[in-house]
């Protein structure tokens, strides 16, 4: 018997210490795609199907991302498996919530949410709850996005997930910093750090430092403010993690502004435009929304086969 495809890729992506580069990752999650492919099993398929998707996910390669995503949640419809519908459906939404398709996002986590609920899955329910937080902070309904991230962090804390609670320590933050809540919003910020410091979660002690710093800029805590983001940095230059870099730059030039440091301020303005423009590309977004169409077109064609068929039986037994 041959390695399952998803251990394969587990296997050979967290012991071989070579995969330092995004070509070797890609290359790993296509060899295993191909010996799932083989062995025909349909759950080996969608699971390998899904890691090829998240890494390209994690390189903004969206178009790419969600084009596999629709495929796993092909063979999931195919083979009614709802733990992997539900899962194909959250990677969609999260594709959505990345380029800030907010609609969609909502629509296609809320149909995975749903599904979860009925399988009682808590901590896969707390992924897709605190994702759908995220898109009601971006609609500007903090109130509901804060009751999803408390609901989520009940769960993590029943489950004791640590890294969950961090995650959540950390949005709670963020959507009270945008209420203006800036204390509160700093007591979360610290308590996702103090679990971060523990773990060798580098992009997360990151992600949570340039968070801090934003807020000590709100508070004019500029010295502060430095300090962390200056470390902030440090571990993002080291990881090479460059949306965290673009918040950083960003927040710098902010500083700057705000201290009447203007040739500093442009400095790191540039910075964050030109890493921005890098990351992003707009002319993928209209890609992804054809994919979207075609998909759903597709499957209100299959839906129409299917009741032209059933039509047909009941004729030839009306004979």
């Amino acid at each position: 018997m041959g390695v399952p495809a998803n251990k394969y890729f587990q296997e050979k992506y967290l012991s071989d210490e070579r995969v330092d580069s995004l070509i070797k990752q890609i290359e790993i999650a296509k060899e295993a795609c191909i010996i799932a492919e083989k062995s025909k099993n349909a759950d080996s398929i969608f699971k390998a199907e899904i890691n090829l998707g998240e890494i390209y996910q994690k390189q903004f390669r969206y178009d790419l991302a969600i084009e596999i995503y629709f495929k796993a949640l092909k063979i999931s419809d195919s083979t009614n498996t709802k733990k992997n519908k539900a899962k194909a459906l959250h990677q969609i939404g999260s594709i959505y919530l990345d380029i800030r398709n907010l609609d969609l996002a909502h629509e296609y986590l809320t149909k995975s949410l749903a599904i979860k609920n009925k399988l009682n899955d808590k901590k896969s329910i707390a992924s897709t709850q605190n994702s759908l937080a995220l898109t009601y902070w971006l609609q500007g309904h903090l109130n509901t996005a804060l009751d999803h991230l408390f609901k989520t962090l009940s769960i993590d804390q029943e489950i004791n997930d640590t890294d969950g609670m961090a995650r959540r320590f950390n949005n709670i933050g963020i959507v009270y910093h945008e209420k203006k809540q800036y204390s509160l919003a700093l007591e979360y910020l610290n308590k996702a750090l103090e679990i971060k410091r523990g773990t060798s979660d580098l992009w997360a002690t990151a992600e949570t430092l340039n968070n801090i710093g934003e807020n000590y800029i709100s508070q004019e805590k500029y010295n502060k403010a430095i300090d962390v983001l200056t470390e902030a940095q440090g571990i993002a230059k080291r990881l090479n993690a460059l949306i965290l870099l673009s918040d950083n730059y960003r927040y710098f030039s902010r500083l700057y502004k705000q201290t009447n440091k203007f040739k500093e301020a442009l400095i790191y303005h540039e910075l964050f435009i030109n890493l921005e423009d890098s990351l992003f590309s707009r002319d993928k977004y209209s890609i992804i929304s054809e994919l979207k169409s075609s998909f759903e077109i597709e499957k209100r064609k299959r839906i129409f086969n299917c009741k032209i068929k059933k039509l047909s039986c009941w004729k030839r037994k009306r004979k």
